[in-house]
């Protein structure tokens, strides 16, 4: 029997979930935004507070204290929805990876058993179940918002 592909597999059995990682990305990307965003507040907050009279600070600070606040707020937010998208995203896809390659397996031959041991095979789907969704996990948080945060 012919050896798949590991790319085609990913892709099609991300595809399946193709909403809960579009979700990901863009809670990634509004993350990647904030992280310049929020250091940026601080510093109109510094520079207006460099040539400051006191009687101006609440006039001249309380905008960007309030965005700044806000910002942090919805953060809170977004990364409780990321949380719930997880949540919504993994489990599904790992169920979904161990009857692929559980089906897979049953379609071997009697040889293919003889000449590889149970335990070795049983580890390689533990492990395309939960790195599928580790690496995917990887590349939305630390590549792509990462990425676009520089």
């Amino acid at each position: 029997m012919k050896s798949p592909s590991v790319i085609p597999f990913v892709f099609k059995a991300l595809s399946k979930f193709k909403w809960w990682v579009w979700a990901q990305v863009v809670v990634a990307l509004i993350w990647a935004v904030d992280l310049s965003l929020r250091p940026y507040l601080v510093k109109i907050m510094l520079d207006r507070m460099t040539d400051l009279d006191p009687a101006l600070a609440y006039d001249r600070l309380v905008v960007p204290a309030v965005v700044y606040i806000s910002i942090s707020a919805a953060m809170l937010l977004l990364f409780r929805f990321y949380d719930y998208v997880w949540l919504h995203l993994n489990p599904p896809l790992r169920r979904y990876l161990g009857l692929k390659i559980m089906k897979r397996m049953l379609r071997q031959s009697h040889h293919f058993y003889q000449h590889n041991l149970i335990g070795a095979l049983s580890n390689k789907i533990k492990d395309v179940m939960t790195g599928i969704p580790d690496i995917l996990k990887i590349l939305i948080d630390t590549f792509i918002s990462q990425i676009v945060a520089i």
